[in-house]
């Protein structure tokens, strides 16, 4: 059954994964511009993005590329297309998952795709940790 907005469910993927993220950073992080960006997220756009725009999005934020590829609508549909399935509410994540997720970060580990501005603020930290004026090792 074919979607009367094609684009929705991509839209609806790309806005569940950038969560949280401003165009601009989401566009950064998946290397492509903002207004792209804007696009992908805009659930009326006409285009279709690229195949490789949408493997460099799932690599960034560290999805299935079939499955973005599926949503994308850049994959036929006898290679999975409405097959491939993702979680796009909380709803969705079995409970089991979510609390895996809150017992790693609760202990302190490092996640798999921190957000931009997350690893902004660990450049940050390191740069602060320099002290010009401390002795030599």
């Amino acid at each position: 059954m074919q979607d009367e907005q094609p684009n929705r469910r991509w839209a609806e993927y790309v806005a569940h994964a950038v969560h949280g993220l401003t165009n601009k950073a989401a566009a950064l992080r998946a290397d492509v511009s903002p207004g792209t960006m804007g696009n992908w997220l805009d659930p009326s756009w006409e285009g279709r993005p690229s195949a490789e725009a949408v493997s460099k999005f799932a690599t960034a934020f560290g999805l299935d590329h079939t499955e973005a590829a599926a949503r994308a609508g850049v994959l036929p549909s006898t290679e999975g297309g409405d097959v491939v399935r993702a979680p796009l509410s909380l709803k969705d994540v079995p409970t089991e998952a979510l609390l895996a997720e809150l017992g790693q970060r609760a202990a302190g580990g490092p996640r798999e795709n921190p957000p931009v501005a997350t690893m902004e603020r660990r450049r940050r930290r390191r740069r602060l940790r320099f002290d010009p004026d401390a002795p030599a090792l």
